[in-house]
């Protein structure tokens, strides 16, 4: 898998300059850090950009847990979600 360009992806996000923006896209990155290859770095800086509001990552969530590092709601099988369903090995 290629890794994220940072640098392009900060520039877009600074363009939007949302706060809900930096704590998906952060909260989403450090789920799949190792396997995108982003930096701490970028992590961070989502981080400090994304604002103290609790959010849901989406509408509709079935099985939710809570990440207290991003103040999201997400769903808690979320690593097992494949084109807005589960993985056929997971059902």
């Amino acid at each position: 898998m290629n890794s994220i360009d940072e640098t392009k992806m900060l520039k877009y996000l600074a363009l939007y300059d949302n706060p809900f923006l930096y704590q998906k896209t952060g909260f989403i990155f450090s789920e799949y850090q190792r396997e995108l290859g982003i930096s701490d770095d970028f992590i961070k800086i989502c981080k400090d950009r994304c604002g103290n509001s609790k959010r849901y990552l989406t509408s509709g969530i079935n099985n939710p847990a809570y990440s207290g590092e991003w103040k999201l709601v997400y769903p808690k099988n979320i690593k097992r979600i494949k084109n807005g369903g589960l993985e056929d090995a997971a059902i």
